[in-house]
């Protein structure tokens, strides 16, 4: 089993632990498709299991080529990673999350310090307060935006 983090932003964060996002959007690992999304299908046979991959042919030529997601697949854990910084305070707890409190660096501001927040990229992972369950499922849907084609993770509900 694979456990990846995931970033999130914003009060994503918050939305993803009282169970009202369920869903998650990600094009990463989709770039050659989304260069030409026009030339490209996802095969019908679509998700391979065995190789834990989407099978994609390119429309012109018939190429085929097998993308993983980067999160994983079904099986596999996700766990949040977000904005935080420690605490300024040895009383509270160590840790404090932007998507709850998103002034606390500038209402603690020290005369002799400053508060800064840290990027969700430099999380580690035992500050990580959201440790999903294994996705439910995956599919690729293809947007009619500018962003092409995407991988949707269904994330199971926290309640």
């Amino acid at each position: 089993m694979k456990e990846t983090g995931i970033i999130m932003s914003g009060d994503h964060p918050v939305k993803c632990l009282d169970g009202s996002k369920t869903v998650t959007r990600r094009t990463w690992g989709l770039e050659k498709i989304n260069q030409f999304p026009d030339f490209w299908e996802l095969a019908p046979t679509g998700y391979d299991e065995e190789k834990g991959a989407w099978l994609f042919w390119q429309k012109q030529t018939g190429e085929g080529i097998y993308i993983k997601c980067p999160y994983g697949g079904v099986g596999d854990r996700l766990r949040m990673r977000e904005t935080w910084m420690p605490s300024a305070k040895p009383t509270t707890q160590y840790v404090i999350y932007k998507a709850d409190n998103p002034n606390y660096a500038e209402e603690h501001q020290g005369e002799h310090f400053k508060l800064a927040w840290r990027p969700s990229i430099h999380m580690p992972h035992e500050y990580s307060r959201g440790l999903f369950l294994p996705p439910q499922g995956q599919l690729i849907h293809r947007f009619t935006s500018p962003y092409g084609i995407r991988q949707i993770h269904q994330l199971p509900s926290q309640g």
